[in-house]
């Protein structure tokens, strides 16, 4: 990804704070990962990612299990 569009993108997300209120008690939640819910960009920047994983997890021969030696293809 251009460094350039991830920087607008990082700047989109970067800034946003949510107020939980519940009855009188309100919190101020500032996320540190994720996708906006509801934002039409999300499920693009999902399908990004998915694409981006699979080029990180090259060599990747499966998942380890808890019995040594044995792994799910």
């Amino acid at each position: 990804m251009p460094h350039h569009l991830f920087s607008v993108l990082q700047d989109l997300y970067y800034t946003d704070e949510y107020t939980l209120l519940d009855g009188d008690k309100q919190a101020s939640v500032q996320p540190e990962f994720g996708v906006k819910q509801g934002c039409p960009l999300s499920p693009l920047l999902f399908s990004i990612y998915l694409i981006d994983v699979d080029s990180l997890a090259q060599g990747v021969q499966g998942a380890l299990t808890g019995i040594p030696d044995s792994a799910v293809p």
